[in-house]
């Protein structure tokens, strides 16, 4: 699932690579999983690059839907039943996530996401959805003695939508065991954070405002919706307006799917930031708000919300204006 990237403008342009103490920031910087990242890390060790390395190999090895190889991509295929620690640590926070979503989160999605033309095969113009949902629902899998078992052979995962998020966290764990406690993990606009920047204060992170990819083709720069002032926290942000294709008929088909419809959905939700404990559930709690948005569950979804996750939305209001609407916690974070 492509992600609006959280703007780190506000963290490299102001980050001095040494601080007063002496302390040695550094900025490492590449393209993974189809993406751009940038990871600050204070005090790196010298083999600081190998260990990014491994931490992408280890995600591209269980949760890649490009990688035939991939774990997911062979469970998917029905080759095998077996998982290792990340995958169904991922696989329990999209549980998680869907318990509170009203079926609007399910990572069983993926025949779906295919069909639409969102996945690594050819589009069609005209899915047959109804064939399709019977291999639809996270209550057709589950995971046993380690084993990843399906009611049907035709159920099919994808976690996009949680494990860039994942992998954020992976590469945060690897970090802090090698005794690095502030540093700034962004993959793909998932963020998650520990610690101080090289001024000694909480790290800034932009949040994009929803401009579409036209607009910045014809040179319209990206504007900040908001800046957060924020540490020990993941944040993610999801949406609608720059992952989409025009069909045939001329309609906009949106990449993010009702998974109980089987058709994309019409969300009045515009973008969805949320700060969690994790950038995971982050991840996944975005996503959901996107699905769910307009929806009559909506606001009971956002009541189901953790005490400790926070989010901000953008949604087009009755008067077809852009609207916000955030939790009290995530006004903490705002920098005024």
């Amino acid at each position: 699932m492509k992600r609006i990237l959280l703007s780190l403008l506000c963290v490299i342009c102001t980050l001095p690579f040494t601080s007063c103490n002496k302390d040695r920031y550094t900025i490492h910087s590449g393209t993974a999983q189809g993406t751009l990242y940038h990871i600050i890390v204070k005090n790196a060790p010298r083999d600081i690059e190998q260990r990014i390395a491994a931490v992408f190999e280890k995600a591209d090895q269980t949760f890649s839907m490009f990688n035939p190889e991939s774990i997911i991509s062979r469970i998917n295929r029905n080759e095998t039943r077996q998982t290792n620690f990340e995958f169904r640590e991922c696989y329990m926070i999209a549980e998680m996530v869907n318990s509170i979503s009203y079926g609007y989160y399910d990572i069983t999605v993926k025949p779906l996401v295919d069909a639409w033309g969102f996945g690594p095969g050819p589009r069609s113009e005209h899915p047959n959805v109804d064939s399709l949902l019977q291999f639809v629902g996270m209550y057709r899998t589950k995971i046993e003695n380690g084993l990843l078992l399906k009611q049907r052979l035709g159920v099919q995962l994808d976690m996009s939508s949680v494990a860039k998020g994942y992998t954020a966290d992976m590469m945060a764990r690897m970090l802090v065991d090698q005794g690095i406690h502030d540093f700034l993990v962004e993959i793909g606009g998932e963020v998650i954070c520990a610690g101080k920047n090289s001024r000694g204060n909480n790290w800034r992170v932009g949040i994009d405002a929803p401009i579409p990819d036209t607009d910045i083709l014809n040179q319209r720069k990206p504007e900040l919706q908001a800046v957060l002032d924020i540490t020990g926290k993941g944040i993610a942000t999801s949406g609608n307006y720059r992952n989409y294709f025009i069909n045939e008929a001329g309609d906009r088909i949106v990449h993010t799917i009702n998974p109980k419809t089987g058709y994309p959905m019409d969300s009045k939700v515009v973008s969805a930031t949320v700060i969690s404990n994790s950038c995971a559930a982050a991840d996944a709690l975005a996503t959901l708000l996107m699905a769910a948005g307009g929806t009559d569950e909506f606001l009971q979804i956002i009541q189901n919300f953790s005490l400790s996750d926070d989010y901000y939305i953008i949604y087009i209001g009755d008067d077809g204006e852009l609207e916000t609407l955030m939790s009290k916690g995530f006004e903490k974070y705002l920098v005024k």
